[in-house]
């Protein structure tokens, strides 16, 4: 759930980016915009030059996006940067939690199939009794 809604802003934030390129800024009125481009405002996959462009496409290389770093730390305000950081922290704890619920449910699916398994041989042996 957080995946998709991180995945929805940084579609949001990167269409509202390539509009303000072309119409300036007053163009665009995204309420989350300004934090957005605080925080990936200089990330090298949201501004990509012609020449990575071209090269990326030339070669069929992809990379991985690098860490997400605010843009500027001497400019931006700790608020910011907390509020990233709280909600980076949320994630990662969410993230765990679904790994342990992951975890518990193997757990469980494998105690259902050993008792079908069990249930099997059981109903198997009686067929070979008759």
């Amino acid at each position: 759930e957080c995946d998709a809604k991180w995945k929805n802003l940084l579609s949001t934030y990167r269409k509202n980016k390539d509009r303000m390129k072309s119409s300036g800024n007053q163009a665009v009125h995204w309420e989350f915009f300004q934090d957005m481009d605080e925080v990936l405002g200089t990330k090298a996959s949201n501004n990509p030059s012609n020449n990575l462009l071209v090269s990326s496409l030339l070669t069929g290389d992809s990379e991985d996006d690098p860490p997400i770093q605010p843009a500027s730390l001497s400019t931006s305000s700790a608020a910011p940067e907390k509020k990233c950081t709280d909600c980076l922290q949320v994630y990662v704890e969410q993230q765990g939690k679904k790994i342990k619920m992951w975890g518990e449910q193997k757990i469980v699916e494998e105690k259902k199939i050993e008792a079908i398994n069990n249930l099997a041989k059981a109903i198997s042996s009686l067929t070979d009794k008759e």
